[in-house]
């Protein structure tokens, strides 16, 4: 593309002619032209689109299980976002299982599900953010970016609890520099806490254990048969993480009954851990992680089900009047459930800045020849040569001089010139007469 001035007129090439001006497309950038200005939009960053030129511009990062950027065009001073966390994991029924006992037990134990944030955030033009997109549990490891991991010692019987689901976030600083980068969050999406593992309760067959809470939301308790459950994680709050579940309270009436250990507390960024004795399951990830949930109660050959992963706290820069920068927000304005579970996303959307240039109209240069001064030529009137001639009648007053082309005579005191080359000769002439003698002529 180039712009040119033709005759004090700007054109374009590669463009679109209007009646206001010219749109142009150049490489990814959108370029106006009106009135011997140029509006122009910056090429799109990757994961992006625009679906109408000039429109709002939306940005899509998706999960990837590694830190993403996001490079913030110049000019943009504000960003719309909306991060989804993700959901916990969920926890399906030991095999095999009678068909007895499959009305009691369910199809799965869930995990809870994320939150869904939206809101505006305040950013810099050429600055780069960095976008953590949460995971989901996936069996009793949490998800990427502060899903804690569920309990796993009974695996062989329960098939261990769910982790929790990670955050979604965005911050100014890379994952990489560790506390300093979690202090710089601008906007975070809870995940869901883990399923609690399933118990045994002998001829009672398995028992549930509990779902996990969603974002804000504790876990719950796990279901009791023989031996009681343990109790879910509580949520991740505004200043601190979430309180792991307690154990299942042991069975007096069973021989060796123990109870349940607690699960792990959240903390920031990070669900806690669930309960390694009849497993609970992992905490969401959020500003402040859920806590894990509680095991439940045990004997030789009976254990109750593990409580559910409590969900992480969420966070909205500036959401509530009078909030403070590191205050987090549980489910209230601008945060919601998220519609199902999954992976998290996060969505970033800004109005393009249009970048004005001036185009300066140049007249067309007249190329002149250089001009050559000639001296004055001087005429000069041909040198006349006289020639002189006696003459038989001298003019009584000197010389006669006859030029060539010249038939006037001078007469010069009796003297006939004669000239030759420029160089006159005079004679003098004196004709005497004697008295008897005569003269020829």
């Amino acid at each position: 593309m180039s712009i040119r001035s033709d005759r004090g007129r700007p054109t374009t090439t590669g463009g679109v002619a209007g009646a206001a001006g010219a749109l142009l497309l150049v490489g990814g950038a959108v370029l106006i032209v009106t009135g011997g200005r140029a509006e122009a939009v910056a090429g799109l960053p990757a994961n992006c689109s625009q679906p109408q030129a000039g429109g709002t511009v939306t940005c899509t990062f998706s999960y990837t299980g590694a830190e993403q950027t996001f490079a913030v065009p110049a000019g943009v001073t504000s960003l719309s976002v909306e991060a989804v966390g993700a959901s916990g994991a969920a926890v399906p029924p030991p095999s095999p299982i009678s068909a007895a006992a499959r009305p009691l037990v369910g199809t799965q134990v869930r995990g809870g599900l994320g939150a869904d944030v939206t809101g505006t955030i305040t950013v810099t033009g050429g600055s780069t953010l960095y976008v953590e997109v949460g995971g989901q549990g996936q069996g009793a490891t949490g998800g990427f970016n502060g899903g804690g991991n569920g309990g796993t010692a009974y695996t062989t019987n329960d098939g261990g609890a769910g982790g929790g689901g990670g955050a979604s976030d965005i911050r100014t600083v890379s994952s990489a520099s560790g506390s300093s980068s979690l202090a710089s969050r601008l906007i975070v999406g809870a995940g869901g806490g883990g399923g609690g593992a399933y118990g045994y309760g002998g001829d009672l067959g398995p028992s549930p254990g509990g779902s996990g809470g969603s974002a804000g939301a504790p876990g719950n308790e796990g279901g009791a048969a023989l031996e009681s459950g343990g109790s879910g994680g509580q949520a991740g709050g505004l200043g601190g993480g979430g309180t792991g579940g307690s154990g299942g309270a042991s069975n007096v009436n069973f021989y060796q009954s123990t109870a349940g250990l607690p699960g792990s507390n959240g903390t920031s960024g990070v669900g806690g851990a669930g309960s390694s004795q009849s497993d609970g399951g992992g905490g969401g990830g959020g500003l402040y992680g859920g806590g894990g949930g509680g095991g439940g109660a045990s004997d030789t050959g009976n254990w109750g089900g593990g409580g559910g992963g409590g969900g992480g706290s969420s966070y909205l820069a500036g959401a509530v009047a009078g909030a403070s920068a590191a205050t987090p927000l549980l489910h209230s304005a601008g945060i919601t459930t998220a519609a199902a579970a999954g992976n998290g996303s996060v969505v970033v959307s800004y109005a393009p800045p249009v970048v004005v240039a001036t185009t300066t109209t140049v007249a067309p240069t007249t190329t002149v020849a250089p001009t050559t001064t000639v001296a004055p030529t001087t005429t000069v009137a041909p040198a006349h040569v006289v020639a002189a001639s006696a003459t038989s009648n001298p003019a009584p007053s000197g010389l006669a001089f006859t030029g060539a082309g010249d038939t006037t005579p001078l007469t010069v005191g009796g003297l006939a010139a004669v000239g030759s080359g420029g160089l006159m000769v005079a004679a003098s002439r004196r004709r005497r007469r004697e008295p008897g003698r005569h003269f020829r002529p």
